[in-house]
Formats: structure tokens, sequence, C-alpha cells
């Protein structure tokens, strides 16, 4: 699903960097779901960097944020995505 799209809104990046995947991720959920202040993410399960997913909160306003981890399927949530950090 990343790849699909972020050739369909990015076509100009070549790489599959996580962040930008994680930034798409986010992206997608708030146009097809008209939520525009609720974020969810899919992320591997060893992700550490929550930095994309502030800034997107930040940039979007959101009021917040849910990080489903994979392959476990464990769900982070946080009702402050601008202070959201990956536990542990």
């Amino acid at each position: 699903m990343h790849e699909r799209l972020r050739e369909a809104a990015a076509p100009e990046r070549t790489d599959s960097d996580p962040k930008v995947a994680l930034a798409l991720s986010g992206w997608l959920c708030l146009q097809t779901d008209g939520m525009t202040d609720r974020i969810n993410v899919d992320a591997p399960e060893d992700c550490a960097d929550a930095a994309p997913i502030r800034e997107f909160a930040r940039a979007h306003e959101a009021g917040s944020v849910a990080v489903a981890l994979h392959p476990s399927g464990e769900v982070l949530r946080s009702n402050e995505p601008e202070r959201f950090e990956f536990e542990g």
C-alpha cells in the first residue's frame, strides 16, 4: 500500500524512506476519511523516530494520533500528537 500511495502522491521520489511512508499513510487517512484532526499511521515494530509523526501532526493541527505497529498489531495512541513518542 505504501508503495502505491508513494507513487500516486510523490511520483518523483524513488526511494522507500520510512518517513515518507509514515507521512503518506497519515495523509491518506486524513484525506479519505475526512478526519482532519486524527492521524492513523502504520509503522514497523522497530520504528523509533517519532519526529515525522509530530511534524505532520503540527502541520495539520491534529488532535490525536494512532500508530499501529506491525507485525504485532499493537496500537499506540495519543491525544497530544505534537508530543507523541514511541514507548520504550
